[in-house]
């Protein structure tokens, strides 16, 4: 949230908008997946997860 609100901040708003979230989403979260042994053999990756995350959020908007 943070990341989204400094971005928001240096477009000049205080609203955090959804595009904030999904434009910081991978490099703040990439580093904090971790993953299951199950999800490592069927070669998930950390970036999969991420747009999935995404996509969800975009659903739910």
């Amino acid at each position: 949230i943070l990341g989204a609100r400094a971005r928001a901040a240096l477009r000049g708003s205080y609203m955090v908008r959804q595009e904030d979230v999904i434009a910081v989403a991978a490099p703040v979260l990439r580093h904090r997946i971790l993953k299951t042994f199950t999800a490592e053999s069927e070669g998930v990756t950390n970036r999969s997860i991420i747009a999935r995350l995404i996509e969800e959020l975009n659903n739910d908007a």
